[in-house]
């Protein structure tokens, strides 16, 4: 007899199951990689959304056009656009609020007259903080 030593190293299927373990692998890199970029992409496009809507909001109100409808013919017609402005999808309110950070005129009535506490920084170009509402992480715009 002789005393041959047969050692196995790898079959083909071990290879193979290897080789699709680490395509596996590479797969799911990829698809996550992929994911959060276009998360945050998309999160970019929002951001610049809202800050587009602001500017379209604060040209809208101060133009003298509306200024002179709501001093002389028809009071109400700011409230009226913010509340039906804050309608729309991703936008939760909106408010104008004076220097000193009272409410002056907002998409919700039962907040007019009130003081913000932590108000953000008045400036003319858009400003972009994080904050929270209502327990929820938001966006908030200010101009």
């Amino acid at each position: 007899m002789t005393d041959k030593k047969y050692t196995k190293k790898y079959s083909l299927i071990d290879i193979y199951l290897l080789f699709l373990f680490f395509l596996g692998i590479i797969g799911i890199f990829l698809i996550i990689t992929v994911s959060l970029l276009f998360y945050k992409y998309n999160l970019n496009e929002a951001i610049e959304e809202g800050a587009a809507h602001l500017q379209a909001v604060a040209n809208t109100i101060g133009s003298p056009f509306w200024i002179h409808q709501e001093l002389t013919h028809i009071p109400g017609t700011m409230e009226n656009f913010m509340r039906e402005f804050s309608r729309m999808e991703n936008i939760v309110f909106v408010r104008l609020v004076s220097e000193s950070g009272i409410i002056e005129k907002g998409s919700d009535k039962k907040e007019i007259g009130m003081k913000i506490q932590n108000l953000p920084v008045f400036e003319k170009e858009i400003t972009i903080r994080n904050g929270e509402f209502n327990g929820k992480q938001v966006k908030e715009f200010s101009l």
